[in-house]
């Protein structure tokens, strides 16, 4: 069980949250074990929306003021369950069956409305496993399938901004998913490995939309949007070069169906146009360790091109989703890790520093502003995406001793992003350093004790948690200091933040 407040820096933006969960395994026999799993949930978080870039950029501690008149807030309860059945068979063959539910009840005002929300997620997952091992050649792979549901009803209302105007919703909505899925790992001779695998993917929506003309009438009338089943393959290839390095090379094909929250607009609208996005990546990359064993790595370099790209946009007050055509992702992925010291014995008996460095050249490459190809499309093919950052830097170290105590350091930079898909409004770099002071201790056969504190954003810095992107965001440039625009940015702490804790356990 857990209990937690926190209070922020801007008015209107408090949390409090009580949380409880309980696990268990139990071995039904000398083949089979059971595992149980359950979570509650209770939070309310309010709201205090997104403030433009003058006010972020002169670190005003300020609150939207739509957000404010109508007490913004988001209360929910929720729950998550499940109980999963390991069953092995003989040494080679083996099953494991999960079944699942979740479920949450909201309540949210916002900026322009409010919206009730229930939903109830049920589903079951089974895996056959297979492993074989020969002389020369091995084999090991997975064939299985799972189906999940989940029933949806909202209500609210939606006011128009800058008018009296209100747009009540009421649907009863649900959705299907089906997957059967397969992979396998081949161990060949000379160390290489090949991989392959596949799933298949079925997809349905149901939506019945209580409201016709504000008036709740018409009950029956039940939309259904299904999606012809999808393959998506994949394979890779692994070549162990020694003990200690391998590389590989993979090509895989992706699918993500909308959720039921991109086929319905902020305002209740349905968007069955709608399409799932399609994706297929390319990745060679090496990973191991060298000078016997200190210092590890791992590097790939990815080429992701997606099609029927999934988008929130927003226009005249109303999110909804969109298939932005096509978008290419490339990238490199490098991390680094040095054990200077690994010594049980010796005071400071580790001392690990490490650091990880992403690049990102994500672009827009058939992307416009509407499907009208006249004089009032904007056409942001070969602009950079949206909230990605070219580059992206995780550094730190860890230290620990041999009486307990223990320090973690972490710096943190990201570099400027473009918030507008024309790319005429970036947001600044920023850079974090967060630390934390620890001390752990066993104390006699049965209770181990640990204590730490720790800050974040210790440097003071002006950094951000989330922002809107869009089309019609009119902002600042990333050069300039004054001005104002529409709200985009939910700001970080200005200052630093401090927190600490204390746990004792109890080992049977």
């Amino acid at each position: 069980y857990g209990h937690q407040t926190y209070q922020s820096f801007r008015p209107h933006s408090g949390s409090w949250k009580d949380y409880a969960f309980a696990a268990g395994d139990f071995r039904a026999g000398s083949d089979q074990t059971v595992s149980t799993y359950f979570s509650y949930d209770r939070s309310f978080e309010e709201l205090a929306g997104e403030i433009d870039a003058s006010d972020f950029y002169n670190r005003i501690p300020i609150s939207n003021p739509e957000y404010l008149s109508n007490n913004s807030h988001i209360k929910i309860q929720s729950f998550r369950t499940g109980i999963t059945d390991d069953y092995r068979f003989d040494d080679s063959f083996s099953n494991k069956t999960t079944v699942f539910g979740s479920g949450w009840t909201s309540n949210q005002p916002y900026a322009h409305g409010y919206t009730d929300g229930n939903q109830f997620n049920y589903g079951v997952r089974t895996a056959f496993n297979y492993t074989k091992e020969g002389k020369y050649a091995g084999v090991n792979g997975t064939l299985g399938g799972m189906f999940q549901g989940s029933n949806l009803t909202t209500n609210g209302v939606f006011i128009i901004p800058g008018t009296n105007i209100s747009i009540p919703s009421d649907q009863e909505n649900y959705a299907l998913n089906y997957y059967l899925f397969t992979e396998w790992n081949v161990m060949l001779p000379a160390q290489f490995t090949l991989t392959v695998g596949a799933s298949l993917n079925r997809n349905e929506f149901g939506i019945r939309n209580m409201l016709r003309n504000n008036v709740l009438n018409d009950t029956t009338n039940l939309v259904v949007k299904a999606f012809a089943p999808v393959l998506a393959p994949r394979i890779s290839i692994l070549k162990v070069l020694n003990n200690d390095i391998s590389v590989y090379a993979s090509v895989s094909a992706g699918y993500t169906p909308p959720l039921l929250s991109d086929v319905v607009a902020s305002n209740g609208a349905l968007n069955l146009s709608v399409k799932p996005e399609r994706a297929v990546q390319y990745e060679i990359g090496s990973k191991g360790s060298v000078f016997e064993k200190r210092l590890s790595y791992q590097l790939a370099l990815f080429d992701l091109e997606n099609t029927d790209k999934l988008v929130s946009e927003t226009s005249n007050a109303v999110t909804f989703t969109t298939n932005a055509g096509e978008q290419r992702n490339r990238g490199l992925e490098l991390s680094l890790s040095y054990m200077l010291i690994d010594y049980r014995e010796q005071t400071i008996s580790v001392l690990r520093p490490w650091v990880s460095y992403t690049y990102s050249d994500f672009r827009y490459v058939d992307f416009k502003s509407n499907n009208n190809d006249n004089s009032g499309t904007v056409n942001f093919s070969g602009n950079q995406v949206a909230r990605v950052p070219k580059n992206m830097v995780n550094a730190g170290v860890d230290i620990g001793t041999n009486v307990g105590v223990y320090l973690y350091g972490t710096y943190q930079y990201v570099g400027r992003v473009p918030v507008t898909f024309d790319n005429s409004t970036f947001v600044k770099a920023y850079s974090l350093l967060d630390a934390k002071l620890g001390y752990q201790h066993r104390i006699a056969d049965h209770f181990n004790l640990n204590v730490f504190v720790g800050g974040n954003n210790l440097l003071g810095s002006t950094y951000y948690t989330f922002l809107f992107v869009g089309p019609n965001i009119t902002g600042l440039e990333q050069s300039k200091d004054g001005g104002s625009g529409d709200g985009y940015i939910i700001p970080g702490a200005y200052e630093a933040t401090f927190y600490s804790s204390i746990s004792l356990s109890y080992i049977f």
